[in-house]
């Protein structure tokens, strides 16, 4: 079997994550329509084989969206999950939003043409949009010359996410990539543990309930985790920056963090097969941006 680590790189909410659920066929990294969400290096694993009948392995880096500014030692550290992601990479896939393709977007991606690592361009989100609009963005990407394929993708109408996979596949197979990674199990689909991927879950439910009113000043710890051989409780801390953003996340009579409560454990019974009892408590941490031991997960 020959194995590919594949780095996505993108703007904020140009559906990376999205592209990686898809290929995987896993929810392995969050996806909410808020921009930024993915905060850290998430690695979905998917095992296939070719029409020829060559096995291959791709090992996807979702990265955090570009930011322009680095405000804060948290903003520090996503940029340095890109860095760290795309030396380890042997493809780069630049995501694009098929509706906001700027010319400062077309002058990152030849960057990358230095690295002499195989790049592909997903022109994702083309379920908004038309050939007729599209056409002339894809001619201007064309004349990359250097690029491998751009393939236009929909991850809402699945489309040409199939292509997509076959030709990082096609790339792995003709390449000798990978030779320093050890593959994984074919049954692997991440290397999340269940508890990572519960934060996950929790913090997304927070993002499409927020919506913009509290854009990423949100940090979730997982205090308490006992798990028997038929339920899991679960104690989790929601963090907030502000005084006023707590009053936003529990909502009037507590309603809103009721719902994120519900929909949370819903998602995390179905992950886990169990009964979960998740309880949850809102707490105001003012400028744990800048605090290790939050963003290295030592606040217990």
């Amino acid at each position: 079997m020959k194995i590919g680590r594949v780095v996505l790189i993108g703007e904020p909410n140009v559906g990376k994550s999205s592209i990686v659920n898809a290929i995987v066929g896993e929810q392995v990294s969050v996806v909410t329509d808020v921009a930024g969400t993915t905060r850290g290096e998430i690695l979905g694993i998917k095992s296939g084989v070719n029409l020829s009948g060559f096995s291959y392995q791709i090992i996807f880096l979702d990265t955090p969206g570009m930011l322009k500014q680095k405000k804060n030692l948290f903003d520090k550290q996503m940029a340095k999950a890109i860095s760290t992601a795309l030396a380890s990479a042997d493809i780069i896939l630049y995501v694009l939003d098929a509706t906001n393709i700027k010319d400062e977007f077309i002058a990152k991606i030849k960057n990358y043409e230095k690295t002499g690592k195989p790049l592909i361009i997903a022109v994702n989100k083309t379920d908004k949009t038309n050939f007729v609009k599209l056409y002339p963005k894809l001619d201007r990407l064309n004349k990359l010359d250097f690029v491998r394929a751009i393939i236009p993708t929909s991850c809402k109408t699945e489309n040409n996410i199939n292509v997509l996979e076959s030709e990082i596949a096609k790339i792995i197979l003709e390449h000798s990539l990978g030779c320093s990674v050890s593959g994984f199990d074919s049954e692997l689909y991440t290397t999340q543990s269940v508890k990572e991927m519960s934060v996950e879950i929790i913090r997304g439910e927070l993002l499409k309930n927020l919506f913009d009113e509290i854009p990423h000043g949100i940090f979730v710890n997982i205090a308490k985790w006992k798990e028997t051989e038929i339920e899991i409780e679960i104690d989790a801390e929601i963090y907030c920056e502000k005084p006023s953003h707590k009053p936003i996340i529990i909502g009037k009579k507590g309603n809103v963090l009721k719902q994120i409560g519900i929909s949370s454990r819903r998602k995390i019974e179905e992950l886990v097969e169990k009964h979960v009892k998740l309880y949850t408590r809102v707490l105001v941490r003012e400028d744990w941006k800048n605090k290790n031991e939050f963003l290295n997960g030592d606040n217990n």
